[in-house]
């Protein structure tokens, strides 16, 4: 199993500005009248480029909502024509001689949860957490020629696989009546969001 990865660094960051942005006064109650629902496409670059997004807001509290979303890589190596799912890394290791490693990949999924706070009718911000799953993939080369391409060829990892957890703060930016963008900052993997999201129509 990979050693755990340390976020508390950031964690010292990004709480300070979560508590920041929910502490919001009574001025923001008149900001939402009724509840607001969207649904969108979101990424979180360079690792993670797709992603589904949704978030609702009620009118309590001068606004509080919740954004959840589900996250992955579009180029994991199980993909690639080279990939063999009959071996695993340590088997391959154990039963082909002469092999060297070339490459290690790692593919992500995540499940982010967040609390959203409108701040004003075009702008909402957002704080959360979430569960990162990590499946490593390792590159071989084997002198016979025999395997993948050329040699070259693509095993799991599932003995190295885990999970962690992901922070995540960023905002949501109403550019039309039923468009947002979306950016924000992510720690695992480390990257900065980027979705937009379609705003539905009250009921």
């Amino acid at each position: 199993m990979p050693e755990p990865r340390s976020f508390n660094n950031t964690l010292l960051l990004v709480a300070p500005l979560a508590v920041g942005l929910f502490h919001t006064g009574p001025i923001h109650a008149q900001e939402v009248s009724s509840p607001r629902v969207g649904v969108g496409f979101v990424s979180n670059a360079p690792e993670q480029m797709a992603g589904a997004s949704a978030y609702f807001v009620l009118p309590v509290a001068g606004g509080l909502g919740l954004y959840v979303d589900g996250k992955w890589d579009v180029d994991s190596p199980s993909g690639d024509v080279a990939f063999d799912p009959t071996l695993t890394a340590a088997e391959a290791e154990a039963q082909i001689a002469d092999i060297q490693q070339m490459d290690l990949v790692e593919s992500w999924q995540t499940f982010n949860v967040a609390l959203v706070r409108p701040i004003s009718p075009s702008l909402m911000f957002y704080a959360g957490a979430g569960y990162v799953r990590t499946h490593p993939y390792r590159e071989y080369y084997e002198p016979t020629q025999e395997m993948g391409r050329a040699g070259f060829f693509w095993v799991g990892s599932p003995e190295e696989e885990g999970s962690d957890v992901n922070l995540l703060v960023g905002a949501m930016f109403r550019i039309t009546r039923l468009l947002n963008i979306q950016t924000g900052f992510e720690t695992l993997p480390k990257g900065f969001t980027v979705g937009v999201s379609l705003r539905l129509p009250p009921q």
